[in-house]
């Protein structure tokens, strides 16, 4: 039986991809499961404790060692399964590249799309370009011209996640543009690019940040949520309900 697409994620290792997802039910750890993206026959799986950050990389020292054990993926058999520990003498380097967060750049135009389109496909709503997107198309003088800054994060050379803030006051500034790239969420970089992006606003004098997201997006409403954003105002734009929030530092 293959794993069920929802919920899952994409990895590519030597050119090949496969889909993953993290069983939280294993006892007495986390159960990570790989298989095959196309034509799965088998899977394999690797238990880790709990407290243990599942990464991308994490993921990709699974299946090489899995391959080096003689795990076929494309061949119909028994599912291989193993203890993370087994692999930590093999890999005691291949630590995980940080998300390194930077300013925009123009060469990041082609990522930044990228980066919007998927994220507005994956909840559902895209509604075409238009004018609320002008911001993307003159990112230095919407942002770094004018008391704002966008973000981009990268895992070594892949953008990964995105976000910005803009000046509407002296005091205020707008939380904007937050995305992360599906195959790369929940694994906390959402809650990284945030909190630097707060940083950031409160070292250029802001007191007040504003942010809206949409009732679709319920794991955006947490993660604001969870960061001490208070709910204001709901209102509809083209169809979509809107949830506006705020937080005030001191």
């Amino acid at each position: 039986m293959t794993i069920p697409r929802k919920g899952t994620r994409q990895i590519t290792v030597d050119g090949i991809s496969y889909r993953w997802l993290v069983s939280p039910d294993d006892e007495p750890g986390l159960g990570i499961i790989v298989e095959r993206a196309e034509f799965p026959a088998n899977k394999v799986g690797a238990l880790v404790e709990h407290g243990t950050i599942i990464s991308p990389g994490l993921v990709r020292k699974v299946i090489l060692h899995a391959l080096s054990k003689g795990w076929q993926p494309q061949k119909s058999g028994q599912g291989m399964g193993f203890r993370f520990e087994e692999i930590i003498s093999k890999y005691p380097d291949d630590t995980e590249s940080p998300l390194l967060l930077r300013n925009y750049q123009k060469e990041d135009d082609r990522s930044i799309w990228h980066l919007y389109n998927l994220g507005l496909e994956r909840v559902g709503v895209r509604r075409g370009e238009g004018k609320w997107d002008d911001d993307l198309r003159n990112i230095p003088s919407f942002y770094q011209e004018s008391k704002g800054a966008f973000i981009v994060g990268c895992l070594g050379k892949q953008a990964i996640a995105m976000g910005a803030f803009k000046y509407v006051s002296e005091q205020e500034a707008e939380i904007r543009r937050i995305y992360v790239d599906p195959d790369f969420q929940r694994l906390g970089y959402g809650q990284q690019l945030l909190e630097y992006l707060e940083s950031q606003a409160v070292k250029s004098g802001y007191k007040l940040l504003t942010l809206h997201t949409n009732s679709i997006q319920v794991a955006a409403q947490g993660l604001y949520v969870r960061n001490g954003y208070i709910e204001i105002k709901r209102q509809s734009w083209r169809g979509i309900e809107r949830i506006y929030f705020e937080k005030r530092f001191l």
